[in-house]
């Protein structure tokens, strides 16, 4: 999928919202304050993104996913390092 930049900065603006909103409500629900770092936004395959999740050496250990549809469809992941995902 070919998007413009302004689409690309736009939906990395609606992606920080939700992933903030996600953050708040995980918080209330652990009961203890949750640490975002900085999210990239890269808009790829979903098989492509998934591939060397878990994989010894790689940044990612763990990924959490989200499907959506609508107007548009597609899939968030949220990629996380062993470390963010043993506090989580």
């Amino acid at each position: 999928m070919i998007i413009t930049e302004t689409q690309r900065h736009s939906l990395a603006d609606l992606i920080q919202i939700a992933f903030a909103r996600a953050a708040a409500s995980l918080s209330a629900l652990v009961g203890s304050q949750l640490h975002a770092g900085a999210t990239q936004l890269q808009i790829c395959a979903f098989r492509d993104a998934v591939a060397g999740l878990g994989a010894p050496g790689a940044p990612a250990q763990l990924a959490i996913t989200q499907r959506f549809g609508g107007t548009l469809d597609g899939a968030g992941l949220l990629a996380l390092d062993q470390q963010s995902a043993v506090q989580l």
